[in-house]
């Protein structure tokens, strides 16, 4: 598995996307002696005979060691040995710390030399392929899976082997450039211009803290582009608090390197660069317009609290700051302890999460004592006039996916016998006309009187019949899915629980008498029985 994987790789650099070969440098496994792990000379032989087939010189060095390759320099060689710290890979990490049970193994990895980059010896006397002077640039690494522990102080092989690749595209693409920095390379340099447009100055020209932000919220502000285009939106749980923290901690970058937080034009320039890269491949027009609303509504949101959290963060020592502080701040001001976190290392400080983990905690069951008795699964109640409103939701929901957006998915909802609150994605206020259009539509139904129906089956099956699963919703392997319509027609077709009434002619006029924001990119609409 060795030879086709380190040969394929080969292939792939030289005659795919044309590296010049003569400036790739390899790297294998030293092994572990007191472990009794050989070093992994099957690998250097198949490197050896892959570079004397391309008319290379193929020595082989023994370092070991970073510091030996600092202390020892390249010594004429194209593949080095180096130790576990370097060419060992594990979801434990070294051999040493791998438990009894886990599998890992050596990893051979693959290095572009610049030539022209003179090395520095501020970072060691002689230089050498794992050298941090950028000379060289770590470009794939084949991770062989083949050993497994069996006890503290012995490894067997697996009888099935696997290779664990990763290779960097930007990365691969700088060296296609012949340049060490990824970040004036086609897929992120539009980014960098108008960001540094907009600072007023010049990216060779910035200082190191400088560049870093300025790179960071390139690659953060890309990122949520991206996944606000799948539909994915900011908020506080999972792919959405990824989102949120991405977006805020650009602004706050942003607002370290100018002093000030940057406006709507602005933002809406720096979603335009990602998509002059991505348009017509990852990113489509139409998406645009939604993606900006989307990331302008979080970024308002955040700057009111920014500016709050950051004028509080001014009145604190930040070398001292304590896990109380930091919760008081994000209690208080919605201020990300991640956030607060990164600002204190800066200034030398450190914080306690997991005491900053217990304060959040103990808030939240005070919160769970405080609401216990509240509506259970949305529904105050099991009333006629609840489980109405609740056949009105699944109709509700149709509707603005229907006007709106197939993204326009629910996000939640709260029924009582006075009204019917629903909550569902979609980054800006409906219009009047928009409204009438949904209000009508919901009526039309029910005066068709379309029977509701429920059928259990596998979780899968349901999805695969067109059933709606509501976002990020946890479902068992059998689920109840209830459809409104009959088998000619089907209005809407929702996983649920129930309960709703046999015919929507059941439900009698609605109206939708008022809308709200519920947030970033979430809209809510109240619904009630017409007079």
């Amino acid at each position: 598995f060795k030879k086709e994987q380190i040969t394929w790789f080969w292939q792939f650099l030289t005659q795919e996307v044309g590296l010049p070969p003569e400036n790739l440098y390899i790297t294998v496994f030293a092994g572990d002696k007191q472990l009794g792990i050989p070093q992994d000379d099957e690998s250097v032989e198949i490197w050896q005979q892959v570079l004397s087939q391309a008319n290379l010189d193929h020595k082989a060095v023994f370092l070991g060691s970073e510091q030996a390759g600092y202390d020892k320099g390249m010594q004429g060689g194209r593949i080095f040995y180096y130790d576990v710290s370097k060419n060992w890979w594990s979801r434990s990490g070294v051999p040493a710390n791998m438990p009894v049970g886990e599998i890992g193994g050596p990893d051979t990895e693959v290095f572009y030399c610049l030539p022209e980059v003179e090395h520095d010896t501020r970072f060691g006397a002689h230089c050498h392929p794992n050298c941090d002077c950028g000379r060289f640039i770590e470009i794939g690494n084949s991770v062989f899976i083949q050993y497994i522990k069996k006890s503290e102080t012995e490894f067997a092989t697996l009888p099935q082997k696997n290779v664990d690749f990763g290779g960097g595209l930007e990365r691969i693409l700088a060296v296609k450039n012949n340049q060490l920095d990824i970040f004036v390379t086609s897929v992120f340099w539009p980014i960098i211009e108008q960001l540094t447009q907009m600072i007023g100055t010049d990216y060779h020209q910035l200082e190191p803290e400088q560049l870093a932000a300025v790179r960071v919220i390139a690659d953060h502000f890309k990122a949520a582009v991206m996944m606000v285009a799948q539909g994915t939106e900011p908020s506080n749980r999972l792919q959405g608090y990824v989102v949120r923290r991405l977006i805020r901690r650009s602004l706050v970058k942003y607002r370290q390197l100018t002093g000030k937080v940057v406006d709507a034009a602005g933002l809406g320039r720096v979603i335009e660069s990602v998509f002059q890269i991505y348009q017509g491949v990852y990113l489509s027009e139409p998406q645009l317009s939604r993606i900006k609303q989307v990331i302008l509504t979080e970024s308002e949101k955040f700057g009111k609290t920014l500016e709050r959290g950051l004028r509080q963060l001014e009145k604190l020592n930040l070398s001292q700051i304590t896990a109380q502080q930091a919760f008081d701040l994000f209690q208080s001001y919605g201020f990300p302890f991640e956030l607060t976190q990164e600002l204190a290392e800066q200034a030398g400080g450190k914080l306690d999460r997991a005491k900053f983990d217990q304060l959040f905690a103990q808030h939240q069951q005070q919160s769970r004592q405080a609401s216990a008795g509240l509506f259970r699964g949305g529904l105050a109640d099991h009333s006629e006039q609840v489980v109405k409103y609740h056949t009105a939701t699944h109709l509700l929901h149709a509707a603005v996916r229907k006007f709106l957006s197939a993204e326009a998915t629910q996000r939640g909802s709260n029924i009582t016998q006075d009204r019917l609150r629903f909550d569902f994605a979609w980054p800006e206020r409906l219009t009047d006309q928009q409204i009438q259009q949904i209000e009508d539509w919901i009526n039309q139904q029910i005066e068709h009187g379309w029977p509701v129906s429920f059928q259990d089956m596998d979780y899968q099956q349901a999805i695969e019949s067109g059933a709606t699963a509501l976002f990020n919703e946890k479902y068992p392997d059998t689920v109840r899915v209830y459809t409104i319509g009959d088998k000619k027609t089907v209005i809407s077709r929702e996983l649920c629980g129930g309960p709703h009434v046999k015919n929507t002619s059941e439900i009698g006029k609605i109206e939708i008498y008022k809308q709200a924001s519920a947030g970033a990119g979430v809209r809510r609409l109240y619904l009630r029985q017409a007079d």
